[in-house]
C-alpha cells in the first residue's frame, strides 16, 4: 500500500511539473508576443511622429500658398483698379480735347 501511495505521489508531482513546464513555455510565449507587439507599436508611434511632421509642413506650406494666392489676388485688384483708372483719365482727356 505505501509503494501504491508513493506512486500515485509520483504520478501527481510528475503532473504538477508538466503542468508548470506548459504554464513556463505559455508565459514565455505570452511574454515574446507582447515584446514583439510593443516592438510594433514603437515603430507604429515613429511612423506617426514622422508623419505628423510632414502633415504639419504641407499645412505650414498650405497656409503660405494661400497668402501668397491672397496677396497676388489683392494685387491683382489693384492693378485693375489702376488700369480703369487709366483709362477713365484717358477717356476724359480725349473727351475734353475734341
Amino acid at each position: 500500500m505505501l509503494n501504491k501511495d508513493l506512486e500515485e505521489r509520483e504520478k501527481q508531482v510528475a503532473k504538477v511539473i508538466t503542468q508548470l513546464q506548459m504554464m513556463t513555455e505559455k508565459y514565455e510565449e505570452a511574454n515574446n508576443q507582447r515584446r514583439h507587439l510593443r516592438s510594433q507599436l514603437d515603430d507604429t508611434v515613429t511612423k506617426l511622429d514622422e508623419l505628423t511632421k510632414v502633415a504639419e509642413n504641407y499645412a505650414k506650406d498650405l497656409r503660405n500658398t494661400q497668402k501668397q494666392l491672397d496677396e497676388s489676388e489683392r494685387k491683382k485688384e489693384e492693378v485693375k483698379a489702376r488700369a480703369q483708372e487709366t483709362v477713365r483719365q484717358y477717356d476724359m482727356f480725349w473727351f475734353i480735347g475734341t
